[in-house]
């Protein structure tokens, strides 16, 4: 009786978020930004009522970082409407929370001197892209900083720093597991930090702002269905097996 209704539970919210997912695609073809913002802001906080469902053991880093991503959503909607410069500051230390967290879950269980050990070539290759987009990113960026007090500064940097980590390291993972649910938190790790990334440079590249907006909202809504598929990867296999 709980299994079935375990059952019918995330099929109404595997539901919700696809009914979002295709709100937030279609939205963003039409323009609809507050349309998109709100679909999204639904699919964090579904994803998140799944994992409080479904979570493992050992994913606490993940929780604190879908957490956190939820208040970071619902603090941006308020900010839109209020306007109150306090928010932004909460906002931009709720986005290094929520990013430092994907990246401790990333790290967790792997082994650095095992990943390197067996993949030298491939880390080093990896570091190099994320050093090299670091660099890119804070060049963009240079202008826009020094408009900042320190601890704004530092905030932003901060961000910048763990963005590119999670663009790293959730390559590395998967290298590290090599199996199905490593490739689907790679996908939703690598996705997430790819959208932050693709989002800053539409502040820089208005020709292209509106195939950017599209793009990434269809990153976004990919993004989430395999981070939905990583937290249900061991629900799924015991059910199949009864």
């Amino acid at each position: 009786m709980h299994a079935l209704l375990k059952e019918k539970r995330l099929l109404v919210l595997s539901l919700l978020i696809f009914t979002n997912v295709l709100v937030c695609i279609v939205g963003s073809l039409v323009d609809a930004n507050l349309t998109v913002r709100i679909s999204k802001t639904l699919i964090v906080v579904f994803t998140f009522v799944v994992y409080l469902l479904f979570r493992e053991k050992e994913t606490l880093f993940l929780g604190i970082f879908l957490f956190s991503l939820t208040l970071s959503e619902l603090l941006l909607h308020y900010y839109y409407f209020f306007k109150h410069d306090i928010s932004i500051i909460l906002l931009n230390i709720l986005s290094v929370i929520t990013y430092v967290s994907l990246f401790n879950h990333l790290i967790a269980n792997v082994k650095i001197s095992v990943l390197f050990k067996k993949y030298l070539w491939h880390s080093l290759i990896a570091l190099f892209i994320g050093i090299f987009a670091f660099l890119k990113l804070n060049e963009l960026l240079n202008y826009h900083n020094k408009m900042f007090n320190d601890l704004s500064f530092v905030v932003d940097l901060s961000y910048n720093i763990f963005i590119v980590l999670i663009l790293i390291f959730s390559f590395l993972h998967y290298l590290y597991y090599k199996n199905k649910k490593a490739l689907f938190l790679f996908l939703g790790a690598f996705g997430i930090a790819l959208s932050n990334f693709i989002e800053v440079v539409s502040y820089y590249a208005q020709e292209f702002v509106f195939h950017l907006f599209v793009f990434n909202t269809i990153l976004f809504s990919i993004t989430f269905y395999f981070l939905l598929r990583f937290i249900t990867y061991e629900y799924f296999i015991v059910f199949n097996k009864k």
